[in-house]
């Protein structure tokens, strides 16, 4: 196991990276709906953009299984079946276009998907109506950029959430239908990452089950942070009804759930943010003259080979050097 570690070449800050995620993906299945999203940039940073979707793709079957197996009875098949094939032909187009584009677009595209699934749900549908034609549509495209998402960048949570909030779906029925959806949706994706991207080898099979401990970890403190959030708004403002209990099950059940509706949304707007890497405070070394056709070239150099490049550049023909920090 130590051998296989040290093919990743991580120091400790970056293990601590690493288990955070693991434990964020357990809490996102759980309790705190969107926090997945910034476990996102993170592993992008530490694997690369379209190396850490294949790192993650295991790491979220796992926790499927786990999300299934509790809400396994409460799926609306009709929408799984409405969405899925619109989805499968998202994938497929998310895994053409990830052969041919570089690593900064596929972050462009992913946020640009992550708009357009928002603003669609300013369109006037019917939500209480399934077979309504404009809400066949509206699945559809739901389901097509969804899977575009999640082929580049394991990120069709908030889509899905949206959609299913704007459906109207009661708890159970909300979970459950979104917990099998990532299951068969991550199940599809599984042999793309494999054959065609070639993202997922053994040494990422066993570096993400070393981790799955860390989902169980994260699974139980979000449902566990969901309830103390619950029973302490309730034992803070006490609402005294006909001699019921302070604390009672089945109501903190339901406000835990609009809890984690919450926490979703909260954390897709921060993710949306992080992932964007805004706010930003100044451009650093921009140079107006690149909106003029002007090549730029940002190098972080050391010390040590700092002469060196300063004297490769001059020789190509750089007209100017800049330095920072």
């Amino acid at each position: 196991m130590i051998e296989f570690y040290s093919t990743f070449n991580f120091n400790s800050m970056q293990w601590i990276q690493v288990t955070f995620c693991a434990i964020g993906i357990g809490m996102a299945k759980t309790g705190l709906g969107g926090i997945g999203l910034l476990v996102v940039p993170i592993m992008e940073n530490l694997f690369g953009v379209k190396s850490s979707t294949g790192v993650l793709l295991i790491l979220l079957i796992l926790a499927d299984f786990l999300g299934v197996g509790f809400y396994h009875r409460h799926a609306n098949l009709n929408i799984l079946i409405k969405l899925i094939p619109s989805t499968a032909i998202g994938i497929i187009i998310g895994v053409v276009i990830g052969e041919w584009i570089n690593e900064e677009q596929f972050g462009i595209i992913f946020i640009g998907i992550i708009f357009i699934g928002i603003s669609l749900t300013f369109l006037p549908f019917d939500q209480k109506n399934d077979s309504n034609n404009r809400n066949i549509i509206y699945t559809t495209i739901i389901g097509f950029l969804g899977g575009l998402a999640t082929m580049i960048g394991n990120a069709a949570g908030p889509i899905l959430t949206i959609y299913l909030l704007y459906m109207g779906y009661e708890k159970n029925k909300f979970i459950g239908t979104a917990a099998w959806f990532f299951l068969v949706v991550n199940l599809i994706k599984l042999p793309f990452h494999i054959i065609v991207w070639k993202t997922i080898s053994i040494s990422v099979v066993l570096f993400d089950i070393s981790k799955s401990p860390f989902i169980l970890i994260g699974a139980f403190l979000g449902v566990s942070m969901a309830m103390l959030i619950t029973a302490g708004t309730q034992l803070s403002w006490p609402l005294i009804t006909g001699g019921k209990p302070i604390l009672s099950l089945p109501p903190m059940v339901i406000i835990a759930y609009e809890g984690t509706l919450l926490g979703a949304v909260l954390f897709t707007i921060v993710g949306v943010l992080f992932e964007s890497r805004l706010p930003r405070v100044g451009l650093g070394l921009y140079d107006d003259r690149i909106t003029e056709g002007y090549i730029g070239l940002l190098l972080n150099v050391t010390e040590d080979n700092d002469f060196a490049i300063k004297k490769l550049l001059q020789k190509h023909g750089a007209q100017e050097l800049k330095e920072e920090g």
